[in-house]
């Protein structure tokens, strides 16, 4: 196995003009199809850098610094203005991805943090995901996620993507749905369906034992030299029967379970149509690519509003 390494070109085109003897008219061919208004970098260049930047999570700085490393002089600055050219042009399509994932009648709503790096220093800011999948219910609309992108978790954001959205949306807890889920919106109200998987998740914590042990200041052996081995299965005898009355109660009554409030509305998605409580793998999928970031994702431009980050 051998890899060929990649050749940088500069490619000029010649555009002669030419003039009728008898009317004195001057034509000329016209320009060459350029994907930025006036620009220098090609679509193979700009694939490559967009790639680079949201597909494998490589700042522009590190690759202004590799391409100097190639002979290329391309700038930082000179690299952010061609991703912000591109991300215009791509507007379009990005409606179209948008209109079509909105357009479900069910969707998978979540957020992540993801690191920014700003002036002097790495703040938070959040990934908003929503996806569509409607295979396991035997849908043929193809999949597709809608990410959006903010500074802060205000409940604001989600209020402003789904704004045209009234079907239903399976997502965590997070009181900044709520003002979706209300009764009075104007578009009509978002049908929440909630996730078991955010639900169990306090039980499995509650029924962790080291967890527990350790949230508590110390382990067995330090319980056996202070004499009180002998009282731990008593406890975790008593706290797994606790967790199970909370639980029964919870699927029972439908009441608010304090460590979970996805708990406390689990009765009610009874009566929703199929959705898929617990995301499969397939669906997981369609987060990774922008939920998957290992390097920050912006630098310098922290000032950037929501709408032009894209």
């Amino acid at each position: 196995m051998e890899v060929i390494p990649r050749q940088w070109q500069v490619i000029q085109m010649g555009r002669e003009k030419f003039s009728c003897r008898d009317c004195e008219t001057i034509t000329q061919p016209p320009a060459p199809f350029h994907v930025t208004p006036r620009g220098f970098a090609g679509p193979n260049l700009l694939a490559m850098i967009l790639f680079e930047k949201f597909g494998q999570h490589q700042p522009l700085n590190r690759q202004s610094e590799r391409y100097r490393r190639e002979g290329i002089d391309l700038s930082l600055s000179t690299l952010a203005d061609q991703v912000g050219a591109c991300t215009t042009a791509l507007q379009p399509l990005y409606a179209l991805i948008e209109r079509h994932v909105l357009a479900a009648e069910r969707l998978h709503g979540d957020d992540t943090t993801v690191p920014i790096l700003a002036k002097g220093k790495t703040i938070k800011g959040h990934i908003w995901t929503y996806v569509r999948d409607d295979r396991p219910f035997g849908g043929r609309a193809p999949p597709a996620a809608l990410y959006y992108a903010s500074r802060d978790r205000r409940h604001e954001h989600p209020a402003r993507h789904l704004q045209g959205f009234t079907g239903i949306l399976q997502a965590d807890a997070y009181s900044g749905y709520n003002e979706v889920y209300d009764p009075s919106r104007a578009q009509g109200p978002i049908t929440a369906a909630l996730c078991w998987a955010h639900a169990r998740r306090q039980f499995f914590e509650l029924a962790d034992i080291a967890a527990n042990a350790q949230e508590r200041g110390g382990d067995l052996a330090h319980r056996a030299r202070s004499g009180q081995a002998h009282r731990w299965p008593v406890r975790h005898r008593a706290r797994h029967q606790w967790s199970e009355r909370r639980r029964a109660s919870a699927r029972a009554a439908g009441a608010e379970c304090a460590p979970c409030r996805c708990a406390g509305s689990l009765a009610a998605t009874a009566t929703l149509p199929p959705v898929e409580l617990i995301r499969g793998r397939r669906t997981d999928r369609l987060y990774a690519a922008a939920l998957g970031s290992l390097y920050p994702i912006h630098r310098g431009r922290a000032d950037l509003s929501d709408q032009q980050r894209g």
